[in-house]
């Protein structure tokens, strides 16, 4: 399971196979209850992002500003924020008080191309 600040085709393999990717919403409590249930890693890009998240979602949630590459039965959280004016970084006060959108993600491989 991945915890993630957003998501691009770019973390998917296209170089060997075809890939179905289902999205579906999720509340704050289920996004809380799944990461309760199951160990991830986090892929959260900012700090404030990560400490917000922390708090709101009772677990330590670390900043990892790497890429990740999701492949055939993968399992992701999208937690997306509302999109910033151009050059604007969220403090933790203005990250707090967003709705955040969560997105289940789940990832399967098709044909081998």
């Amino acid at each position: 399971m991945y915890l993630l600040s957003a998501f691009s085709i770019n973390m998917l393999d296209l170089t060997e196979y075809d890939h179905t990717v289902k999205f579906s919403a999720m509340t704050e409590e289920e996004v809380i209850k799944t990461l309760d249930d199951n160990a991830f890693e986090s892929y959260i890009a900012h700090e404030s992002t990560a400490i917000v998240l922390s708090a709101r979602l009772g677990v330590e949630i670390d900043c990892n500003r790497i890429n990740v590459l999701l492949g055939d039965g993968d399992y992701a959280i999208v937690c997306q924020l509302p999109r910033p004016k151009e050059g604007q970084l969220y403090t933790q006060e203005e990250i707090a008080e967003m709705n955040i959108a969560y997105i289940f993600i789940e990832i399967e491989a098709g044909d081998y191309n």
